[in-house]
């Protein structure tokens, strides 16, 4: 037997035993690459299984075929075409998988996460990935199971006081909250559509609870049913305001001057109201008793333009024009030269009222002192803050 028919001989016989191996290979992969996609679509997106079937398979036929095409080694044509194919069925698949995840927080099978979030001054940003916001330079964090419906929540319209009688307090279907509400000192409560930080003190707003409904609810019902209705009850709230008016005056002060009311939320910043008065010596700052009016909540009221209340007082008081301050503070150690000194910064938000308690403008007014004392840290401040708020009270 010449030597050209034993090689012959052997490539057959190897030809034989490799070609079902080709074979068991070749369907283990293909079987490997359709349960790659069929998990894949499972634990990203939950569907039925019979859907992720078919389309699994309505994309692999064309796949595979692409491949086929691909690995032809006597046609160019057909490698082109295959390559061609192949990429765009890859850029479908991960078109797919874009318009599918963009939504979803949480993988299906395992409960990955899949965004993080930083909150920024214009609301919530979602990502897809680990990083820092580009605007705000802020580590993102990741979105857990315990705060994505309040995150969710934030990205829906704006955030708006409400009234509590006439929105339902929980959700019908998971006992969740579906109001947030902030507590002032005099125990007032204003009620808000969703989490967020209060609009004037920057504090953040709480859920509801079940305790807190009922309490309300209580107070609710003994008000309705002890007070009268209609023009009596209109009546007799206006004469309570006027005899807190009254009471807060101080006898003959600032008669057709401007009147200051500087007003505080919390110790600091009582004393950062009483430090902006001092300051403010071209102003009456005698016409009201401040902590009177924060005690009964007309201090607030003043300060957010109630119409007929602002009347009121203008006529009770018979000054010339009103100007509100709500005062926030942060005091601080900063200083890495004197550990010991205090910086303290003042904001007040501040609002003027003409003789007729109709709005007569507005301004910002921010200061900021360092001291070895907080009183000495909120008077630096208050100095510094006093300039805006004597040029509006000057227009």
């Amino acid at each position: 037997m010449s030597k050209t028919v034993r090689i012959l001989i052997v490539v057959i016989v190897i030809a034989l035993l490799a070609w079902p191996l080709f074979v068991v290979g070749n369907y283990f992969t293909q079987r490997s690459v359709y349960r790659y996609f069929v998990n894949s679509l499972a634990d990203k997106f939950g569907w039925n299984q019979y859907l992720i079937n078919a389309l699994v398979l309505v994309g692999l036929v064309p796949f595979f075929y692409a491949v086929t095409l691909f690995f032809s080694p006597f046609s160019k044509k057909k490698r082109t075409t295959g390559a061609l194919l192949m990429t765009g069925l890859t850029v479908a698949y991960n078109v797919m998988f874009y318009f599918g995840a963009r939504d979803v927080a949480f993988g299906f099978g395992h409960r990955e996460v899949l965004k993080y979030y930083a909150r920024t001054d214009k609301g919530i940003v979602f990502y897809d990935r680990a990083g820092f916001d580009p605007t705000t330079g802020q580590q993102l964090k990741p979105v857990t199971p315990e705060i994505i419906r309040d995150l969710n929540a934030l990205r829906e319209g704006p955030l708006t006081r409400v009234d509590p009688a006439q929105v339902a307090w929980f959700n019908p279907y998971t006992g969740g909250p579906e109001l947030w509400y902030y507590r002032f000192p005099d125990g007032q409560l204003e009620f808000y559509n969703k989490p967020g930080m209060n609009p004037e003190t920057g504090e953040a707003l709480v859920p509801v609870t079940k305790e807190l409904f009922m309490s309300w609810r209580g107070a609710a019902h003994e008000t309705a049913h002890a007070m009268p209705t209609g023009t009596e009850r209109r009546e007799q709230k206006i004469e309570a305001r006027i005899a807190d008016l009254r009471r807060a005056l101080v006898a003959g002060a600032g008669r057709g001057t401007t009147g200051l009311l500087a007003l505080g939320q919390d110790d600091a910043a009582q004393e950062g109201a009483q430090a902006l008065t001092r300051n403010l010596p071209s102003l009456n700052n005698n016409a009201f008793r401040p902590s009177l009016l924060q005690r009964s909540g007309l201090g607030s009221e003043l300060y957010a333009g109630d119409a007929d209340l602002l009347r009121e007082a203008m006529t009770v008081t018979e000054l010339g024009a009103l100007v509100v301050a709500q005062v926030s503070v942060l005091c601080e150690k900063r200083s890495s030269i004197d550990p010991d000194l205090l910086s303290c910064d003042l904001i007040a938000n501040v609002r003027k009222f003409d003789a007729r308690g109709n709005p007569a403008g507005s301004t910002l007014a921010r200061g900021t002192g360092a001291g070895l004392s907080q009183t000495d840290a909120l008077e630096e401040a208050a100095k510094r803050a006093a300039g805006s708020m004597s040029a509006l009270a000057a227009r």
